[in-house]
C-alpha cells in the first residue's frame, strides 16, 4: 500500500512540472468561475441553471481529463519514471493503477470544490437546504465526475494504441463524438445512418443542453442512465485491461478477463440505448399534442352519460408510463353503452364487472364506451400510457389535476381544445358528491386535495374532483395560506404577501361584480405549479379554482425569477381569475371560444381599472380584441366586438358593471354567439 501511494504522490509531483496540468487546472477554475459570475450578475435567474446550463463546461471539462489520461502514459514512459518502476516488484500495475488513481483523485478533488462553491452561492443568493443541495451533488457526480472520468480512461486507451504524433486528432475526435453540446448533430448524423438508438449510448452529457432547468422535475436521473455510464466504465476498463495483458503476453489472464466480460455484457438488459429523450423528441411530443387537437377538435361521446357515480379507488403507480387500476362504483345498477372520458395516450387493456366478467369496450380519442350487457353497478378498468405533456405524469414530477381525464370521467368533452395556436384545456371535473380512494405506489411527497390516512393512501368525498401531483415541491405557511411552490422559488416568495393580497382584492371584486355567492370563498391552499403548456397565450388557462379545496396558479417551468417576479404577476390576477370562478368553474365548455375570451379580457381590464391596478405592458383588453377580430371573418361579428370594447372602455362604471354581469349570465349557455352579445349590447347602447 505504501508503495501505491508513494507512486501517486510521484506522479502527482511529475505532472506538475508540466505547464500543461497546470495550464488545464486554471482553465477548469476559470471554467467554474464563468458559472457562478453568470448567475451572481444577472438579475433575472434560476439557480439549478448554474448545473443544468453548465453544458459547455462539462465539454470542456472532459476534453482536458481526455488528454489527463493521454498524458499519464506518456509520463509512465519518461526515463524517470520507467527506471524507477522496473526495480520495484510488481512495479508496472503499481504504475499504471497509481495513475489512473491520480487522475480520479483529481476528478474528486475538483468535484468536490465546485459542490461546495455552489452550496455556498446557494446560500449567498438565499437558498436554504433542500433537496435542491441534495440534488446538485448528484448532478455534479453524474454530468461532471462520471463524463470526465470516463474521458480520462478514453485517453488512456489513445495513449496506450495510437502513436503520439496522431494521439492528439483522435482525442479531439472522440471528443467531439460523445461531447455533451454535440448530441444536435449526432442525433441526426445517427439517424441518416439507421442508427437511431446509438447516440443514446455514446452521448453522456444532459439530454438537452440548451433547456433551462424544469422547475417541477428539478434535475432528472434516471437507472438507465446510470447503466449507460456504468457500461461505459466497465466497457473501458475491460479495453484497458485486454490492452496492458496483450502487451505483457500474457494469454491465460486474457480468456479469462474475456470470458468473465462476456457473461457480464449477456447479463445486461441493453435498455439504457433508450434512455435519453433526444431534443428533437422533446419537441416532437409537444407537436403531436398540438396537431393531435387541432384535427380532432370537435370529437363527442357516442353512448349514453346518464349514469351516476358513488365511489372511485384508484391504485396508480407512476415510474416512464402512468399505470391504473380504477374502481368505478354507480348509483344504481347500470345497463346498456355507457361513455366515460379518458385521455386519449391511455390505453385500456381490460375491463371488468364485480363478478370478473370481462366487459366490451372501444377507445376513440379521449372516450370510451363500455357496452353493459346485464345490470351492473362496478366496474374495475386497467390501463396505462403516456400522460399529456401539458399534464404530464413520470418518474421525476407529475401534475394531474382535478380538470383532466387521467381517470374515467363523465364528461362529453375531450381533455382538451385547440384555439389560439394552443390546447385550451376543458374542465371535465364532476359536478356530483363521490367518494375517492386513493392508493399510489411509489415514494414522492404527494399534494392532493385528498386527505393522507395512511402512507400511500388518500380518502376524501368531494364534488370538485381529485387532483394528484409531486416534483420539485415546498409547501409553506404564508399569510394565513398553505402556498405550495417549487424550491428554486425560494427568493420570489419574499413577495408573495402583495401577491396574496392582490389575489384577495380581485376576488372580492369579481364577486361583488358578478354577485357569486356568499358561501364562495378563497381556498386556504394556493398552488403555484410550474405547469404552462406549450403556446399558452390565454390568461385564463393560468388559473384553476378547486372549489373549497385549492386555487391553482400554473406558472412557466422555466421561468427565470426574481425578487419581483409577483409584482410583474400582480396585474394579471384579474384575467386569470374570472373564468376560473365563472364558467370553468360551472363545467362549461362554450362552442364559440372567442365569446368568453372577448368577455374575459374586457372584464379583466374593468376589474383591475377598479382596483386601481395599472400594467406596462400591453393592454390585454386592446390584445383580445384585436386578436379576435382578426381572427373573425364575419364583418358584422367584427363591429359588435368592436363596439363592446368601446362601450366598457367608455361607460360609466355602474352601467359596464351591469352589463358583464347580464353578459356573464349568457355565458351559462355553452351555445351563446355574437347575437346574444349584440342583443345585450343594444339594450344598453339604446338605452344610453
Amino acid at each position: 500500500m505504501n508503495k501505491y501511494i508513494n507512486s501517486i504522490v510521484f506522479f502527482f509531483k511529475l505532472n506538475m512540472r508540466n505547464p500543461f496540468y497546470l495550464v488545464s487546472l486554471i482553465i477548469i477554475l476559470s471554467y467554474l468561475g464563468v458559472i457562478v459570475y453568470s448567475y451572481l450578475s444577472s438579475e433575472i435567474t434560476n439557480p439549478g441553471n448554474m448545473l443544468q446550463l453548465s453544458s459547455f463546461f462539462i465539454q470542456g471539462y472532459m476534453l482536458i481529463f481526455m488528454f489527463f489520461g493521454f498524458h499519464t502514459i506518456h509520463i509512465e514512459t519518461s526515463d524517470v519514471s520507467k527506471d524507477l518502476f522496473l526495480t520495484i516488484r510488481k512495479g508496472f500495475y503499481i504504475k499504471i493503477g497509481s495513475n489512473i488513481s491520480l487522475i480520479v483523485i483529481m476528478n474528486i478533488m475538483f468535484c468536490m470544490f465546485a459542490t461546495l462553491v455552489i452550496y455556498t452561492v446557494y446560500q449567498f443568493t438565499g437558498y436554504h437546504f433542500s433537496d435542491l443541495y441534495k440534488k446538485s451533488m448528484l448532478f455534479i457526480f453524474m454530468y461532471w465526475f462520471l463524463p470526465a472520468f470516463i474521458s480520462s480512461l478514453i485517453g488512456f486507451v489513445i495513449g496506450l494504441t495510437v502513436h503520439k504524433k496522431f494521439s492528439p486528432a483522435f482525442i479531439v475526435g472522440i471528443w467531439l463524438l460523445i461531447s455533451p453540446l454535440n448530441i444536435y448533430f449526432s442525433n441526426q448524423l445517427y439517424k441518416l445512418l439507421g442508427m437511431e438508438h446509438v447516440p443514446g449510448f455514446i452521448h453522456l452529457g444532459i439530454s438537452d443542453p440548451k433547456m433551462s432547468y424544469h422547475a417541477f422535475s428539478g434535475f432528472t436521473f434516471t437507472v438507465e442512465d446510470v447503466m449507460n455510464k456504468v457500461i461505459w466504465v466497465i466497457t473501458i476498463l475491460v479495453i484497458i485491461i485486454v490492452i496492458l495483458l496483450l502487451k505483457r503476453n500474457n494469454v491465460k489472464s486474457l480468456l479469462i478477463i474475456l470470458s468473465v466480460t462476456a457473461l457480464l455484457f449477456s447479463a445486461i438488459p441493453f435498455f439504457f440505448l433508450d434512455s435519453k429523450p433526444n431534443p428533437t423528441d422533446f419537441h416532437k411530443r409537444n407537436i403531436d399534442e398540438l396537431n393531435y387537437y387541432a384535427l380532432n377538435r370537435y370529437e363527442k361521446p357516442r353512448a349514453e352519460m346518464d349514469y351516476t357515480i358513488k365511489k372511485y379507488e384508484i391504485d396508480l403507480a407512476i415510474e416512464k408510463q402512468l399505470k391504473a387500476s380504477v374502481h368505478i362504483q354507480f348509483t344504481e345498477h347500470e345497463k346498456g353503452k355507457k361513455s366515460f372520458s379518458l385521455y386519449h395516450g391511455f390505453r385500456v387493456t381490460s375491463i371488468e364487472d364485480e363478478e370478473g366478467n370481462a366487459i366490451n369496450y372501444k377507445q376513440y380519442g379521449d372516450f370510451l364506451d363500455v357496452d353493459l350487457h346485464m345490470p351492473t353497478k362496478e366496474v374495475y378498468l386497467q390501463y396505462s400510457g403516456t400522460s399529456s405533456p401539458y399534464m404530464d405524469a413520470n418518474q421525476s414530477f407529475a401534475y394531474l389535476p382535478y380538470y383532466f381525464a387521467w381517470i374515467p370521467l363523465k364528461t362529453e368533452h375531450p381533455s382538451m381544445r385547440y384555439m389560439y395556436n394552443s390546447n385550451h384545456r376543458l374542465p371535465a371535473q364532476p359536478n356530483d358528491l363521490i367518494q375517492y380512494t386513493l392508493k399510489f405506489n411509489g415514494s414522492k411527497n404527494i399534494v392532493t386535495n385528498l386527505k393522507k390516512v395512511e402512507e400511500g393512501t388518500y380518502i376524501g368525498v368531494t364534488n370538485a374532483g381529485v387532483s394528484f401531483m409531486y416534483g420539485e415541491l415546498k409547501t409553506k405557511k404564508i399569510g394565513g395560506y398553505n402556498i405550495t411552490y417549487p424550491v428554486t422559488w425560494e427568493n420570489s416568495m419574499i413577495t408573495v404577501d402583495s401577491y396574496l393580497a392582490q389575489i384577495e382584492a380581485s376576488f372580492s371584486s369579481i364577486k361583488d361584480v358578478f354577485q357569486l355567492e356568499d358561501s364562495q370563498l378563497l381556498p386556504q391552499n394556493i398552488l403555484f405549479i410550474p405547469a404552462v403548456g406549450a403556446n399558452d397565450t390565454l390568461a385564463s388557462e393560468t388559473m384553476w379554482l378547486q372549489e373549497k379545496e385549492q386555487l391553482i396558479i400554473l406558472i412557466n417551468p422555466y421561468e427565470l425569477q426574481n425578487e419581483e417576479t409577483f409584482k410583474y404577476k400582480e396585474p394579471f390576477i384579474s384575467y386569470q381569475m374570472i373564468g376560473a370562478l365563472l364558467w370553468k368553474n360551472n363545467r362549461i365548455v362554450h362552442e364559440n371560444e372567442d365569446v368568453p375570451v372577448l368577455f374575459n379580457s374586457l372584464a379583466g381590464a374593468y376589474i383591475n381599472k377598479k382596483l386601481g391596478i395599472s400594467s406596462s405592458t400591453v393592454s390585454e383588453a386592446e390584445y383580445w380584441t384585436k386578436e379576435i377580430s382578426q381572427k373573425t371573418k364575419n364583418e358584422k361579428h367584427k363591429q359588435i366586438i368592436e363596439d363592446a370594447h368601446v362601450f366598457v372602455s367608455n361607460a360609466p362604471a355602474e352601467v359596464v358593471e351591469e352589463f358583464l354581469l347580464k353578459w356573464s349570465h349568457i355565458l351559462n349557455d355553452p351555445n351563446v354567439d355574437w347575437g346574444a352579445v349584440e342583443n345585450l349590447l343594444n339594450v344598453y347602447t339604446k338605452e344610453g
